[in-house]
C-alpha cells in the first residue's frame, strides 16, 4: 500500500514566520535519527510498512495477528473501529543510526545479528546461507508516534483534515492504547514544544544537536496532516538527503590509509547528477571492499540515500556522504 506520509520541507524562514504569526505559536518536536514506520492496523492483522510502503523484513514476522488487532480496533478509547495507521520513527534501541537501519532491513538471521533475533531457530554460529528468518526482538524497538490515521484517510491521496496541534492528543491517546495491547515495543511520543518567537529556534536547535538528536520539526500548529512532502512542517537540521543508485566506486588514495579499500560510492542521484557519497566508517569500509573483492558490481545498482550539506546555486551538492541502503536484502535496488 502507498501510504504516502507527511514529510517536511527544507527550512524556510519567512513560510515559519508567517505560519507563527497566523496560529501565535509553533510545535517543535525532536528529529529523530530512525527509519520512518507506517503500522497500519486492521481486522486481518498488522503490516509493518516503510513510508514507501515496502514490507520491513526484520519485523515482517509481526505480520498479520488479526486476534490481538482485534482487540485493539475494540478497545472503547479507540477511535478507529474500522482500522488505522501509526506514522512513526522507528529505532533500534542502544546502537547508532546506520546499524539500526541496517537491522531492520535484514531478512536473514546471521552471527551479527544474533542478540537482536529472537527467532528460536537462530543460533550464536548461524550464518545466512541458512536462510534463516532474522526476527528482530520487539523488546529492542522505540516507536516516536508522530501521527495515528483512520484507514479511509490512508487510502485517500488528499489530506487528513485534523491540524497538527490536535493532531498530539490523538497520538497520545493512541499511544496508551498501543502500550497495552502491543507492550513488547516502546511506543513514545515525541519529544515537543510550543514555541511563541521565532528567536527561541537557534537555541533550542543546538540544544537538541548537543543531546545527540539530528535536528527539529518544526509545525504550523494550524496544517492539516498532509500527503507527501509538503509545506507546513519544516525541518531544522544540518543536512539534506537525496535518494539515488550506485554507479561506480570511490577507492582509498594510493599511499594514503585507506589505499585499496572502497571508501564510499559513485551514485546518481534521483535529479540526474553524479556524486561521490564518502565519509562511511572503517567497519563500512571493510565490508564493502571484502563484497566487492568476490564481485566488483556488487553493489551497482542498490538504492541508496546520501546526505550533503546544501545545495549550492548551479545545483552541486556541498559535501556529499553515504548514508544509508535504501533496499532490503531481498531486494536491495528498490528504496523501502
Amino acid at each position: 500500500m502507498k501510504t504516502n506520509p507527511f514529510k517536511a520541507v527544507n527550512f524556510n524562514e519567512n513560510a515559519i514566520k508567517k505560519a507563527l504569526a497566523n496560529a501565535g505559536s509553533l510545535i517543535v518536536e525532536s528529529k529523530y535519527d530512525g527509519v520512518r514506520g507506517n503500522i497500519l492496523f486492521q481486522e486481518s492483522g498488522i503490516k509493518f510498512l516503510s513510508r514507501v510502503g515496502k514490507s520491513i523484513p526484520a519485523l515482517a514476522w509481526l505480520d498479520d495477528q488479526p486476534l490481538s488487532t482485534l482487540r485493539l480496533l475494540k478497545d472503547d478509547r479507540n477511535p478507529f473501529a474500522q482500522g488505522f495507521m501509526i506514522d512513526c520513527e522507528l529505532m533500534v534501541k542502544g546502537v547508532d543510526f546506520n546499524t539500526g537501519s541496517g537491522l531492520l532491513r535484514t531478512a536473514q538471521s546471521d552471527t551479527k545479528n544474533f542478540r537482536f533475533n529472537c527467532n528460536p531457530e537462530a543460533e550464536e554460529s548461524t550464518k545466512k546461507s541458512r536462510k534463516v528468518p532474522f526476527q528482530m526482538d520487539p523488546e529492542r524497538i522505540e516507536a516516536r508516534v508522530i501521527a495515528v490515521l483512520p484507514m479511509d484517510a490512508v487510502r485517500s491521496p488528499d489530506e487528513y483534515p485534523v491540524d497538527s496541534a490536535l493532531m498530539q492528543y490523538h497520538t497520545a491517546n493512541m499511544v496508551a492504547i498501543l502500550r497495552q495491547h502491543y507492550p513488547n515495543i516502546d511506543w513514545k511520543m515525541t519529544k515537543s514544544e510550543d514555541v511563541f518567537d521565532f528567536d527561541a529556534l537557534a537555541p533550542m536547535f543546538i540544544k537538541a544537536r548537543e543531546a545527540g538528536e539530528e535536528g527539529l520539526i518544526i509545525k504550523d500548529p494550524l496544517c492539516n496532516y498532509k500527503r507527501g512532502k509538503k509545506s507546513g512542517w519544516w525541518k531544522m537540521k544540518p543536512e539534506d538527503e537525496a535518494d539515488g543508485e550506485v554507479v561506480g566506486l570511490v577507492w582509498g588514495t594510493e599511499g594514503l590509509a585507506n589505499e585499496g579499500k572502497v571508501i564510499g560510492f559513485e551514485v546518481l542521484l534521483e535529479s540526474g547528477r553524479v556524486v561521490n557519497a564518502t565519509n562511511i566508517s572503517q567497519d563500512l569500509m571493510e565490508e564493502f571492499t571484502a563484497n566487492v573483492q568476490k564481485d566488483v558490481d556488487f553493489y551497482m545498482g542498490y538504492a541508496v540515500q546520501i546526505k550533503y550539506m546544501e545545495e549550492t546555486p548551479d545545483g552541486s551538492l556541498r559535501h556529499p556522504s553515504f548514508e544509508k541502503f535504501r533496499g532490503t536484502e531481498a531486494d536491495p535496488f528498490t528504496k523501502m
